[in-house]
């Protein structure tokens, strides 16, 4: 359907066009907020932490990228509202070569800049170790996965695969120089253990070893806890670690809004 957006109301011409535009910045939206519930749930904070610190770097880049090519559109547009047909396509095709050479070009210097841009941006070295170079992180509905390195210099790393219809898998691969692939070494299929969260226990044993209910706000808890974070990072890390609290030492949380503030109850 060829919409003229020459004739009628403009106000209704251009919500008929932005309506498709907001449909599709949604699902993007939904997108990465499901990217996130699955690596912080599944593959750990880290992990979680690693998705935050690049994608504000991947925002740039794909916005950079946009706004370029959409300047493509005006002769386009142009062509279009003089009702020459023949100057549209070419002006279409020359959009699309030079699309795709733009794609290339931000493409190779996204992979040259990025460990320049990530130290700019002061990201962690922890974190800085899982995102860095070659490594990958990708989230779907379904699953997610992490390739690691202990070292951004190391040949070797780990890609550990995390999901809700998958085993959970480690594959240990080795870089090869010569070709810049990735071979495979060996895997493991054994069940992932997440690694040991020191402000769990300490929730059982300090703040809920003779009381079975506390509520209270975050600072409140990183000051009986004696933990040297930030409020909203307390609250983040037990927000991610909720199920696992419940899991392993049967204590249920829950975060909710008063007048008074953000509350957090803790019960066994």
């Amino acid at each position: 359907m060829e919409l003229d957006m020459t004739k009628g109301s403009p106000s209704k011409l251009i919500t008929k066009f932005i309506i498709p535009i907001i449909i599709g910045n949604i699902f993007q939206q939904l997108y990465s907020m499901v990217d996130t519930i699955i690596v912080g749930r599944f593959v750990g904070v880290d992990a979680l932490a690693a998705v935050g610190a690049t994608g504000s770097v991947s925002f740039l880049i794909l916005g950079f990228t946009q706004g370029l090519t959409t300047g493509f559109t005006v002769l386009t547009a142009q062509r279009f509202g003089a009702g020459d047909r023949e100057g549209m396509r070419k002006s279409i095709g020359s959009a699309a070569i030079l699309s795709v050479i733009v794609t290339i070009v931000m493409t190779a210097v996204s992979m040259v800049s990025m460990d320049s841009l990530l130290q700019v941006m002061n990201t962690p070295e922890d974190i800085f170790d899982m995102i860095s170079g070659t490594n990958g992180l990708m989230g779907a509905a379904d699953g997610a996965f992490v390739l690691s390195k202990e070292k951004r210099t190391s040949n070797n790393a780990t890609l550990d695969v995390a999901g809700r219809d998958q085993q959970d898998m480690k594959i240990h691969l080795v870089r090869d120089a010569e070709k810049l692939i990735w071979n495979f070494e060996k895997f493991e299929t054994e069940l992932w253990k997440e690694p040991p969260e020191p402000l769990l226990e300490k929730i059982a044993t300090t703040l809920l070893s003779e009381s079975k209910v506390w509520e209270g706000t975050a600072s409140e808890l990183c000051e009986i806890l004696g933990e040297d974070v930030k409020p909203n990072v307390l609250s983040l890390r037990l927000s991610i670690n909720a199920n696992r609290l419940l899991k392993d030492y049967g204590i249920h949380y829950k975060a909710s809004r008063t007048h008074n503030g953000r509350k957090l109850s803790l019960m066994k």
